[in-house]
Protein backbone atom coordinates (compact mmCIF):
# COMPACT_ATOMS: atom_id res chain seq x y z
CA UNK A 1 0.00 0.00 0.00
CA UNK A 2 1.22 3.40 -0.72
CA UNK A 3 0.19 4.70 3.05
CA UNK A 4 2.27 2.40 4.86
CA UNK A 5 5.04 4.83 5.77
CA UNK A 6 3.03 7.62 6.51
CA UNK A 7 0.84 5.45 9.25
CA UNK A 8 3.64 4.08 11.05
CA UNK A 9 5.62 7.12 10.78
CA UNK A 10 2.20 8.67 12.48
CA UNK A 11 2.54 6.44 15.38
CA UNK A 12 5.76 6.75 16.11
CA UNK A 13 6.01 10.59 15.84
CA UNK A 14 2.64 10.93 17.75
CA UNK A 15 4.41 8.49 20.59
CA UNK A 16 7.53 10.98 21.19
CA UNK A 17 5.49 13.55 20.64
CA UNK A 18 2.86 12.81 23.62
CA UNK A 19 6.13 11.94 25.77
CA UNK A 20 7.55 15.30 24.72
CA UNK A 21 4.26 16.96 26.10
CA UNK A 22 4.57 14.57 29.28
CA UNK A 23 8.13 15.31 30.06
CA UNK A 24 7.72 19.08 29.47
CA UNK A 25 4.58 19.24 31.83
CA UNK A 26 6.86 17.45 34.65
CA UNK A 27 9.69 19.51 34.13
CA UNK A 28 7.58 22.43 34.13
CA UNK A 29 8.10 23.71 31.22
CA UNK A 30 6.93 25.01 27.92
CA UNK A 31 5.26 21.68 26.28
CA UNK A 32 5.02 23.70 22.79
CA UNK A 33 8.26 21.79 20.98
CA UNK A 34 5.97 18.35 21.96
CA UNK A 35 2.40 20.06 20.39
CA UNK A 36 4.36 20.81 16.89
CA UNK A 37 5.42 17.46 16.82
CA UNK A 38 2.07 16.45 17.85
CA UNK A 39 0.52 18.24 14.69
CA UNK A 40 3.04 17.22 12.51
CA UNK A 41 2.24 13.79 13.57
CA UNK A 42 -1.55 14.21 12.82
CA UNK A 43 -0.23 16.06 9.52
CA UNK A 44 1.77 12.30 8.47
CA UNK A 45 -2.20 10.61 9.61
CA UNK A 46 -4.13 12.95 7.27
CA UNK A 47 -1.47 12.37 4.19
CA UNK A 48 -2.37 8.75 4.45
CA UNK A 49 -5.61 9.12 4.50
CA UNK A 50 -5.51 11.13 1.35
CA UNK A 51 -3.47 8.59 0.01
CA UNK A 52 -5.77 5.97 0.59
CA UNK A 53 -8.67 7.93 -0.80
CA UNK A 54 -10.67 8.12 2.46
CA UNK A 55 -10.67 4.53 3.16
CA UNK A 56 -8.41 4.38 5.92
CA UNK A 57 -9.27 2.22 9.03
CA UNK A 58 -7.88 1.01 12.00
CA UNK A 59 -7.80 -2.03 10.87
CA UNK A 60 -5.20 -1.11 8.41
CA UNK A 61 -2.38 -0.74 11.38
CA UNK A 62 -0.96 -3.97 12.15
CA UNK A 63 -1.01 -5.03 8.03
CA UNK A 64 1.00 -2.11 7.46
CA UNK A 65 2.89 -2.33 9.77
CA UNK A 66 4.06 -5.98 9.18
CA UNK A 67 3.82 -5.24 5.43
CA UNK A 68 6.47 -2.58 6.14
CA UNK A 69 8.46 -5.44 8.40
CA UNK A 70 8.13 -8.17 5.60
CA UNK A 71 9.64 -5.78 2.96
CA UNK A 72 12.32 -4.73 5.34
CA UNK A 73 13.29 -8.65 6.05
CA UNK A 74 13.11 -9.74 2.22
CA UNK A 75 15.94 -6.78 1.30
Amino acid sequence: MPYDYQIIAAIFVGVFGILGILSALVDHRSPISGVIVVFCAVGLGYWAWVLSEGTLTLDEIPNAFFRIMGSVLNN
